[in-house]
Formats: C-alpha cells, sequence, structure tokens
C-alpha cells in the first residue's frame, strides 16, 4: 500500500515538474500601442430618425483609415454605426467593424461608446482572421487618446 502512495506522489511530482515548463510556453503575449485615425469616409448614411426632437441612426457605414506603429492596425476600417442622441447630440452609439490591414491581416468585432459635449468615446473587442487567427484585440479611444492592445496567441 506504501508503494501506491510514493509512486502516486511520484507521478503527481513529475506532472508539476512538467507543467511548470509548459505553462510559461503557451502564456500569450499581450502588445500595447497607441493608434490615430486618418480619416473618415460615409460610405451610407443609413437611416436617421427623429422621435420626440432626438436622434436615432440605423446602420449608418463609414470608413476610416487606421494608422498605428503596429502594422496589425494599419489598414482600412469599414465601421457600421448605430445610435440614439438626445436632442443636446449626446448620447450611446455602437455597431460593428471590420478591420482589414495593409499586410492582409483581418480584424472582426463589435464596439460601443458615447458622444458628449466634449467630444466622443468607445471600446472595441475583436477577433483576428487569416494572418491573426487565434488573435484579440481591444481598443479604447477616449476623446482624441486612442489605445490598441493585441493579444496573441
Amino acid at each position: 500500500m506504501k508503494k501506491k502512495y510514493v509512486r502516486f506522489g511520484a507521478i503527481l511530482t513529475l506532472m508539476a515538474v512538467l507543467l511548470v515548463g509548459i505553462v510559461p510556453a503557451m502564456a500569450a503575449e499581450k502588445t500595447v500601442f497607441s493608434c490615430v485615425d486618418g480619416g473618415t469616409e460615409l460610405l451610407n448614411p443609413g437611416v436617421w430618425t427623429f422621435p420626440d426632437g432626438n436622434v436615432h441612426v440605423r446602420g449608418m457605414v463609414l470608413r476610416t483609415r487606421n494608422n498605428a506603429s503596429d502594422p496589425r492596425d494599419q489598414g482600412y476600417n469599414t465601421i457600421v454605426m448605430n445610435a440614439n442622441w438626445g436632442k443636446d447630440g449626446a448620447g450611446p452609439m455602437w455597431g460593428t467593424f471590420s478591420l482589414e490591414t495593409d499586410e492582409g491581416g483581418l480584424w472582426k468585432g463589435t464596439w460601443a461608446g458615447r458622444d458628449t459635449e466634449q467630444g466622443s468615446w468607445y471600446n472595441a473587442v475583436g477577433d483576428g482572421y487569416g494572418l491573426y487567427a487565434g488573435m484579440k484585440i481591444w481598443v479604447d479611444k477616449n476623446y482624441d487618446v486612442c489605445q490598441v492592445s493585441i493579444l496573441e496567441h
């Protein structure tokens, strides 16, 4: 019976040693950098309604040029925007994005934010496809400051 416990203990010890070597090798790497929008083009105005003096936008399509120090965030970003703005122009906005990078990668995801008197902010999250398969991207834009985080596989 004592031999069983010794053998079981040896197996557990071996597994622990192996996992210590494997887990760091499996850890994903996160890269953080800043970004800049390089202009916006209206592709489709979508549908605008004005209930009670407010502004509701559905399905507006925009295209922006993303510029960044990392090539994984350089390219053309197609954005679908929806919004519920009050009479003062402030309110929530949300939608989807599809960023095709200059190096041939693709990011697709969702975003949500708000227009305020001071400007707009949003947070986006997306998944990588093609060159970026298995990666995740987060974009946080607070007024004129934009930060991108990419979690690599």
